[in-house]
């Protein structure tokens, strides 16, 4: 299974996507800001919060993908994102 141009397209696509998740709170700080009432001189937390949960992921995950079975992993990934969701949004109490 060779990496095609398509195929290496794809990847950076998802990567980028994955990345850009990071970043996407600075456009619109100054909202976020506001309705959570944080003060300006803290803004930038909120971001560093982003990437140190990016980096805390990739220190946990990326090594567990080595010992753990990955479509096992990925399902149980997915279900506690899922039951955050859930949690944040009302759904579970």
């Amino acid at each position: 299974m060779g990496l095609t141009r398509a195929r290496r397209t794809l990847f950076a696509m998802i990567c980028a996507v994955a990345v850009a998740g990071v970043y996407a709170a600075q456009p619109v700080l100054a909202q976020i800001g506001t309705d959570l009432g944080v003060p300006q001189a803290h803004l930038g937390w909120i971001v560093a919060a982003g990437q140190l949960g990016y980096l805390a992921g990739l220190a946990v995950l990326v090594p567990l993908g080595d010992m753990v079975d990955r479509r096992t992993l990925i399902a149980g990934h997915l279900a506690l994102t899922a039951a955050g969701a859930a949690s944040r949004s009302g759904w579970l109490w």
